[in-house]
């Protein structure tokens, strides 16, 4: 069994990469929205203890922390997947061929300054992750090979997935976003 696939390291796959390492399983857009209404509570609420309230250390420290937090939050979902992309240098609108044996995974990549070709055993992989749209498959906790899943060809991508599933069994996770 073959299955090939591609994939462009485009903003939208970078952007998917990102948010898979902030939020895990959980839906990046819901999450987002939910983290920056209890930040702004949060921060409404310290407002109110340094203008209604109090003006002692204890007031200047929430302050910090709600504007801290929000801050926080808001360049993780919005900032953070630009400036990997823009750090991304040779790779950026790299793409990367991979064919899928029943052991092991090889890909090509091929960008404006390079062409490399590794092939890898799927016990050496770290972890997958299966988001609706793109897979990734982690090399190491930072590195990951982006397939997406639009791009599947010779075979179906539930086929991709069962395969992945079975070859890394624990280590195979699905996003349900």
């Amino acid at each position: 069994m073959r299955i090939q696939a591609s994939c462009k390291y485009d903003y939208p796959a970078i952007r998917a990469f990102t948010w898979v390492g902030l939020y895990g399983r959980r839906n990046p857009k819901k999450t987002f929205v939910l983290r920056m209404f209890l930040s702004a509570l949060f921060l409404g609420a310290a407002l109110y203890v340094f203008f209604a309230l109090q003006r002692d250390a204890s007031s200047y420290l929430l302050l910090f922390c709600g504007v801290l937090l929000f801050v926080l939050f808001l360049t993780g979902h919005c900032l953070l997947p630009r400036m990997t992309f823009r750090n991304l240098g040779m790779l950026k609108d790299a793409v990367n061929e991979y064919t899928f044996t029943e052991t092991a995974l090889k890909a090509t990549a091929s960008g404006a300054a390079y062409r490399g070709e590794i092939e890898i055993p799927y016990a050496l992989l770290e972890k997958a992750v299966q988001s609706s749209q793109y897979l990734f498959l982690y090399e190491n906790k930072n590195q990951a090979f982006l397939v997406d899943l639009r791009k599947v060809t010779g075979g179906e991508k539930e086929e991709l997935c069962s395969l992945l599933q079975t070859a890394m069994q624990k280590k195979y996770r699905i996003c349900k976003y």
